[in-house]
Formats: C-alpha cells, structure tokens, sequence
C-alpha cells in the first residue's frame, strides 16, 4: 500500500487566535495556539464571566 501524503499529526493542528471576547482578555496558557494549548479568559474589571469555563482547548478539528 502506497500513501499518498504524509501521515496527519495532531501536533500539526494550529487552531489560530482565540476568539475576542467583549470585556475581557484571553491568555495563551502554554503560549502556542496548537492542538492541547489552553486559552483562559478573565474578565476586566466590574464585568464577570457567564460561561461555564474561563478555558477553551485546541481541538483536533482545528477550532476553540
């Protein structure tokens, strides 16, 4: 059997920039946007969070 591109990695997974959030920041947890890499949210100051998380996660399908 003769593949016919090199065999996927998710390491080679690069979900890009984070989504903006309305009042507030996100930060790069390890620095990277590729897949396992962790955003957290904090909100600016007299607003809070809504969402279940403060976290959002590099998926293997390239999204947040």
């Amino acid at each position: 059997m003769q593949l016919l591109f090199p065999p996927f990695s998710l390491s080679d997974v690069d979900c890009g920039r984070p989504p903006v959030i309305p009042n507030g920041r996100g930060y790069l947890v390890n620095g990277t946007t590729f897949f396992g890499s962790i955003v957290e949210y904090h909100c600016l100051p007299d607003f809070r969070m809504i969402s279940e998380s403060a976290q959002r996660t590099c998926q293997a399908t390239g999204e947040w």
